[in-house]
């Protein structure tokens, strides 16, 4: 959740070009604002390694990289977390 839309250009360079090897394509598929200062993104990650395939454990680790970048940004949370 964004608590102000003037992080929404922010967030959306940080996901959508977010670079790891097993990162095949981001999207944001869902977009809600309740109000300036409560306002939604769903993002979509597809993983995929030309050498194996990935466990669910090695996805966890991407997304919890992911994660700890948004964090780093002032005034997002993420719901759950």
């Amino acid at each position: 959740m964004l608590t102000n839309e003037d992080l929404i250009e922010q967030l959306e360079d940080l996901v959508l070009n977010y670079k790891t090897p097993n990162l095949k394509n981001v999207f944001i598929f869902d977009f809600f604002k309740k109000d300036k200062n409560n306002i939604k993104l769903g993002v979509r990650f597809i993983f995929q390694s030309d050498q194996s395939t990935l466990t669910d454990s090695e996805i966890d680790i991407e997304i919890s990289n992911i994660l700890t970048e948004v964090n780093r940004l002032k005034g997002i949370s993420i719901p759950g977390l």
